[in-house]
């Protein structure tokens, strides 16, 4: 016994005996093998429209069809199963017809040449293997180009594919809404051609850059031919199995509306410094840790703290860092702070900040707690004003009044 292969067999053959002959052979070379063995054209029909068989073995004079039609009809519903025709009633004409047809292999019906009906099995397995092997390739590459292609225009940004030229070999829609221009009209032209409106690549491109270090990139990068946009680029390359790179993937995301917002954030930002810092008030704001992380001009002038490195210090450790004279005023200010924290909402006190020379300074200082949703401390917001002229009138008031 010689190979295993677990296959069915349809066996077309009026002749019992030779039936089992042809079984015979088969099984003293194959393991596994099952066989069909219809005796009439209804249960021949029948087996083809429901049952599996891997080879088909037909005699070409058979009482109720002939080979060519069992063969037609085979082929009609399994083009890829293969045929052999073992028969001692056919003609070279009729070899010629059938191979047209698509026939597989004709074998003379005789004693000497039943030992080629093994070989022919073995070569025609091995053929239907291999072609089946082939179409689940073949299908499984379809199903992964198009998945690709599928994600190549889905994705959101211009995304194109370059050759080491700057040649555009393929876009993604999302390049025309950027450009005006369809996949066919920019498809073999020159990226900067499009993009910058150049005929080189313009100073600072990423492409270039990429080819000359072969390192993965992302920048930012003015794109002045469509429309002054600023885009952030990033280019990867395809290699082939050798690990040459072959094509250049290129990644533009339209940052335009992001630097515009990031600009009126910046602009937002300085004019509410400005009105900060001509506040006559000290403004402090703190993490929830209680660590300063940022206060203004008027800040500064009332702790003395020009060239200090406040930020990210809380009270105590701050009190090593300024004039001795502020260590009592941190200490109460760090003590207020856990009160407006454990009251949960805006709370406001009295707290005394004296000057380096001695003078006593009284300010209405209010405190209010920020907190996540989850109800941990988030920051806290210091506002004080120097009230001690109010103070000391109301003092000399109670005095008079006295």
């Amino acid at each position: 016994m010689g190979h295993e292969s677990k296959a069915t067999f349809l066996l077309l053959d009026d002749n019992p005996d030779d039936r089992a002959l042809i079984r015979r052979q088969i099984l003293k070379d194959f393991s596994g093998i099952s066989f069909l063995e219809p005796t009439d054209k209804k249960s021949f029909e029948k087996m083809v429209e429901t049952q599996n068989f891997d080879l088909v073995i037909t005699d070409f004079q058979l009482q109720w069809t002939n080979g060519l039609t069992t063969l037609k009809t085979v082929k009609t519903r399994y083009p890829d199963c293969p045929v052999l025709m073992f028969t001692g009633t056919g003609s070279e004409e009729i070899a010629v017809e059938a191979m047209k047809a698509g026939l597989d292999d004709y074998i003379l019906k005789s004693p000497k040449h039943f030992i080629r009906l093994s070989a022919s099995v073995g070569a025609l397995l091995k053929k239907a293997h291999q072609a089946k092997r082939l179409r689940e390739s073949e299908g499984a590459l379809a199903i992964a180009r198009q998945e690709w292609a599928t994600i190549f225009q889905a994705i959101p940004h211009p995304t194109l594919i370059l050759d080491r030229n700057f040649t555009i070999m393929a876009a993604n829609r999302a390049n025309e809404a950027l450009t005006g221009l369809s996949e066919a009209e920019i498809v073999g032209q020159h990226c900067f051609t499009i993009y910058h409106q150049t005929d080189a690549p313009p100073e600072g491109c990423l492409l270039e850059h990429y080819l000359r270090g072969g390192n993965n990139e992302v920048m930012e990068q003015e794109m002045m031919a469509v429309g002054n946009r600023t885009m952030l680029v990033g280019v990867t390359s395809v290699k082939n199995k050798q690990g040459i790179p072959t094509k250049y993937i290129h990644i533009a995301a339209d940052i335009t509306p992001l630097k515009e917002a990031q600009g009126r954030l910046r602009e937002t930002t300085e004019r509410l410094r400005t009105l900060i810092n001509t506040l006559p008030d000290f403004v402090i704001y703190k993490d929830g840790e209680g660590r300063w992380q940022d206060v203004n001009d008027k800040t500064l002038e009332i702790f003395n703290l020009q060239g200090v490195d406040y930020r990210g210090k809380g009270d105590q450790e701050l009190s090593g860092l300024v004039h001795p004279c502020y260590k009592e005023a941190l200490k109460t200010c760090d003590r207020t702070n856990e009160m407006a924290w454990a009251k949960g909402r805006l709370s406001r006190v009295d707290e005394i900040i004296p000057t380096p020379d001695g003078e006593e300074r009284v300010f209405d200082v209010i405190k209010v707690p920020e907190f996540y949703p989850d109800k941990k401390r988030k920051g806290l917001l210091v506002v004080g004003r120097n009230i001690t002229e109010l103070r000391l009138a109301e003092k000399e008031k109670e005095l008079l009044q006295g």
